[in-house]
Order: C-alpha cells, then structure tokens, then sequence
C-alpha cells in the first residue's frame, strides 16, 4: 500500500474558480510514463478527464465521499483544496489505502500546520516537492 504525494510550495489556482484547479499536463504526462493510467479520479469531471485519462471518475453530482474507492488499484485525487474538504479527502483516502493494496497520488498544497497535512506524510511512501510553483489550468 502506497500514497505518494506531491506536494507544493505554492500552487496558482485556475481563474476560474478556487476549487476548480485541474492538472497540468506535464504533471500526470509523468505519472503515465511510470505508472500507467490511473484506474479512479473520485473528484474529477469530464473536462479534467482528458488530461488525467482515468478510467473512472466521480464528478462533483457522484459526490465522491459517497461512493466506493476500494476497487482501484491506482487512484489520482488532485481535490479541492477548500477548508474541510481535503481533510475529508485524507482520512477517506487513508481508510481505502488500509483495506486495500492500491496505490495512491495525491496532489496537494503543502502546509505542514495542519492535522490532515501530517496524516497524509505519515502515510506517505514517496514525497515530491517540485522546485517551481505549478500553474493549474
């Protein structure tokens, strides 16, 4: 069971909207070349699908938390990053990680003040920090 993390310095959120932050290319380009296709993105939507190239997803009506993670043996969660919601995220994901031998990534901003944050490095096999701030699309 392993949770990598790539973690940030600093992130540039999306002019769009603060929770709509989708990941950029070169990113995942890197997690395909080693990895493969993730199997499930459980906060994702179409738009960000053709980039990720998951072979599932849950979109913001499938309501994530709800539904069941522990089928994937590869999972990619790149979540909104809005207060209680990657908290959420952690202690989910952690749980599914436990009952299962899937590998995780999981991007987040790095802030090491948090209770979540410490969880997630605490379960954490590899770690990535990138030496640039990641702009999202």
């Amino acid at each position: 069971m392993i949770i990598q993390q790539l973690c940030l310095f600093e992130t540039q959120p999306s002019l769009i909207d603060s929770n709509e932050n989708y990941t950029p290319s070169d990113l995942i380009d890197l997690v395909h070349k080693f990895y493969g296709f993730p199997e499930l993105d459980p906060f994702s939507c179409e738009l960000a699908n053709q980039i990720i190239k998951a072979q599932k997803i849950f979109t913001i009506q499938d309501d994530g938390f709800k539904q069941n993670w522990r089928r994937a043996k590869t999972l990619w969660l790149n979540p909104p990053y809005s207060v209680g919601f990657v908290e959420k995220v952690v202690d989910k994901l952690i749980a599914t990680l436990n009952e299962t031998e899937a590998e995780a990534f999981l991007l987040t901003n790095t802030d090491n003040s948090t209770v979540w944050y410490e969880k997630a490095l605490g379960r954490c096999d590899r770690f990535i920090l990138p030496h640039t701030r990641l702009t999202f699309y």
